[in-house]
């Protein structure tokens, strides 16, 4: 049955339940227009200068703390990062919690251990079709019961306490239950989740194949899970825990009226996949009285309720729904667009913490392993990119990151490249720099730390480098890196510096790459960037002396016609 959604009036002065406009009040100064520059690039072959922590869409809590430090209220933070949202108010309901997620069976614990914080811990079976079974005792304080599943898909409850095994009850019925009633009295520690729970229901699903357990939390009310959301600080401004409230419940009661998950049977994970979920341990501090004075208020949009995504930090600038890979191709949502917030998120702790900005390194070997092209020479972000700089998805439509190597290349979205890195700070904003601290050779393709690597006020990338291990290849890089194609080249030694320093302004005049080769004859990296233009006509500078004839002769076979430019 629909529930009738009930709209509030926020303030006086305000349109009944929608959102004011940021900064609906002086107080609150606007979010973005702030310069955030990149971190230091750490010593490597290559490094990875990266901006916020997470998939960046919808909120950012560093932003919202930031705000809230700056004097705004959770209400203009979350019409700064939904707009055109209503705040609304929605009965509360009850919600199933999935406890493990990454299990190695992806069903669960095969072994659960639990132990009575508080004394008198009732247990029942819960059989498919019946009355529930009462244990013939309850679990002491301090006792640990374990559970396994049976091959029968029943279960097996044994007291090891102190190293024993002494059985508790047993039973074989598949397609029933365990419950360990809690009702917000009776307390249990999972020591596999280091955690405690009171509220609602632990219950123990079994499944005969593969032999493992489905753990869940059956919370009475949407209210009661909020007490236990470990997404931000209790400690937090209380505006910024008010703003969280709202998003985590707003979530909750999206995903509750999707129904149960076919993968878990529940509603939402206890995981960061969904809402970190930390039970007992989160209801201190502020966080208890901000869930109580938002009580019932969700974000609701054309009468539904709105998804509120939300992430650590944005690194300055979110993005939209139908960026990132975390999400959907081709599902936009109005109220989930690109959004600066650059002035909020330097106002908080973000850089603190090392999110809001960070570098990582890696060996040219490294990079090469990850993506199985031996050892990379080159890695680059090509254009086009998402809100700030993003690097997204190719089949998407946006350039990715190409990594070249010694045997081979490879095309892979931005999320991918981190994640296969094993980049310990998630986000696919990001820029990549080459050759910082003397890192060796090979690779281009990025911004260049010693020329400060900074971003525009839109935090796209203004600086690149391009490198290689010597003169030679370093000029073919530049030229691969600024042509497509080209009718003229000029050709200087390497050996010397004053002829390619004069062929400066020819260059620019033909808009044509300089392209540097040994005295003695043509390089061989020269010969294929020229076949890679198209070449046609060689402006070859200094004469024999310094550009030998076997070069020009290798020109000339291969059908390009030279010009020389000498002097005494």
């Amino acid at each position: 049955m629909r529930r009738v959604l009930v709209v509030l009036v926020l303030a006086a002065g305000l349109a009944a339940g929608v959102l004011p406009a940021v900064p609906a009040l002086a107080a609150c100064p606007a979010p973005g227009g702030a310069s955030i520059p990149n971190a230091e690039p750490a010593p490597g072959d290559l490094t990875i200068l990266g901006r916020g922590w997470g998939h960046g869409v919808g909120m950012s809590q560093h932003g919202a703390q930031g705000a809230a430090r700056l004097g705004c209220t959770h209400e203009q933070i979350l019409a700064a990062y939904y707009p055109g949202t209503q705040l609304a108010s929605r009965d509360d309901q009850s919600i199933i919690v999935g406890l493990f997620p990454n299990s190695p069976t992806g069903r669960g614990a095969e072994v659960l251990n639990v132990q009575a914080v508080t004394d008198g811990v009732a247990w029942r079976f819960v059989p498919a079709q019946g009355e529930p079974i009462g244990f013939p005792q309850r679990q002491p304080g301090d006792a640990l019961w374990q559970v396994a599943p049976t091959d029968g898909g029943g279960f097996a409850v044994v007291d090891v306490t102190g190293g024993g095994e002494d059985e508790v009850w047993s039973g074989d019925e598949a397609g029933g239950r365990i419950e360990v009633i809690l009702d917000n009295v009776s307390t249990v520690y999972l020591p596999s989740k280091e955690r405690e729970y009171r509220r609602g229901r632990l219950n123990l699903l079994a499944a005969a194949e593969p032999a493992a357990m489905r753990v869940q939390l059956r919370i009475p009310s949407i209210e009661q899970y909020l007490y236990g959301l470990a997404e931000v600080s209790a400690s937090w401004p209380a505006e910024t825990l008010q703003a969280q409230a709202v998003t985590g419940r707003s979530y909750a009661v999206d995903r509750r009226e999707l129904g149960l998950g076919s993968n878990c049977a529940c509603h939402v994970w206890d995981s960061p996949s969904d809402q970190a979920y930390a039970g007992l341990q989160q209801e201190t501090g502020g966080w208890p009285a901000a869930v109580n004075a938002t009580s019932e208020r969700v974000l609701t949009h054309d009468g539904g309720i709105a998804e509120t995504y939300y992430s650590s930090t944005h690194g300055g600038q979110s993005e939209a729904l139908e960026f990132g890979a975390f999400f959907p191709a081709n599902r936009s949502l109005p109220y989930l667009r690109p959004f600066d917030d650059s002035a909020w998120e330097l106002a908080s702790d973000s850089d603190d913490n090392g999110v809001l900005r960070w570098s990582q390194a890696y060996s040219w070997e490294q990079v090469g392993e990850a993506f199985g092209v031996g050892t990379a020479t080159r890695v680059s972000t090509p254009d086009p990119k998402g809100a700030g700089g993003r690097v997204g998805v190719p089949s998407r439509g946006y350039g990715g990151v190409v990594i070249e190597g010694t045997e081979g290349s490879a095309t892979v979205s931005g999320l991918d490249f981190v994640q296969r890195l094993g980049v310990n700070r998630r986000s696919e904003r990001f820029a990549v720099v080459t050759g910082v601290g003397g890192g060796g050779g090979g690779g281009g393709g990025g911004s260049d730390p010693e020329c400060a690597p900074t971003t525009d006020q839109s935090g796209n990338t203004v600086v690149t480098r391009s490198s290689g291990p010597g003169r030679v290849e370093t000029a073919v890089d530049v030229s691969r890196d600024h042509w497509e194609t080209a009718d003229d080249f000029v050709l200087a030694t390497a050996g010397r510096f004053p002829d390619a320093l004069a062929a400066g302004a020819l260059a620019a005049r033909l808009d044509a790459p300089v392209l540097l080769t040994t005295e003695s004859e043509l390089s061989p990296q020269v010969a294929e960037e020229v076949a890679r233009l198209g070449a046609t006509t060689a402006h070859v500078l200094g004469g024999d002396g310094a550009i030998g004839p076997r070069a020009t002769e290798a020109l000339a076979q291969r059908g390009v016609a030279v010009r020389r430019l000498a002097g005494p």
